[in-house]
């Protein structure tokens, strides 16, 4: 297998990648945390949102929320920072 540090390559959170921006900033999702992988109605909510690895979102910082949107998908989903943390874009 690959060495754990690769899993982090090339990529970075939602919280990281919101947290400097001011407004919205664009990335693909690359991704998703194991944390995130075993929670069914998550990944559900994920799937209807458009998150998936591949997507470009939209993100943005909203409090303790990252805001996540994909064009054609709705109005975004409001992701706790901690879900937000294992959802990874790329860098």
């Amino acid at each position: 297998g690959k060495p754990a540090g690769s899993f982090l390559d090339g990529v970075e959170n939602l919280v990281t990648r919101t947290s400097g921006a001011v407004g919205e900033t664009t990335g693909i999702i690359r991704r998703l945390g194991e944390p995130v992988q075993f929670e069914p109605e998550l990944l559900a909510q994920l799937r209807e949102a458009g998150v998936v690895p591949g997507a470009t979102a939209t993100m943005s910082a909203a409090g303790s929320y990252v805001i996540v949107q994909v064009d054609g998908f709705g109005d975004g989903l409001e992701l706790p920072v901690e879900v937000a943390s294992h959802i990874y874009v790329e860098a």
